[in-house]
């Protein structure tokens, strides 16, 4: 998998990128809350939480905690 996103930002043209696995469910406004934090904040990358789902179980993961 990891070759596949390097070969795609190889070859990307435009201002962003973004990465997200087939497997991943993201909100429709996604990009944009990520964008308009970064625009704010003035920086070159946005690190969200997530979900991490196991069967039954799910856990969050925050950047803001070591994990």
């Amino acid at each position: 998998m990891a070759s596949a996103h390097q070969a795609g930002l190889s070859i990307a043209q435009g201002e962003y990128a973004i990465h997200a696995d087939p497997d991943d469910w993201v909100e429709l406004n996604w990009i944009e809350i990520l964008l308009k934090h970064s625009l704010k904040e003035k920086v070159d990358i946005v690190i969200c939480d997530y979900y991490r789902e196991y069967q039954m179980d799910s856990t969050i993961v925050s950047e803001n905690q070591p994990h």
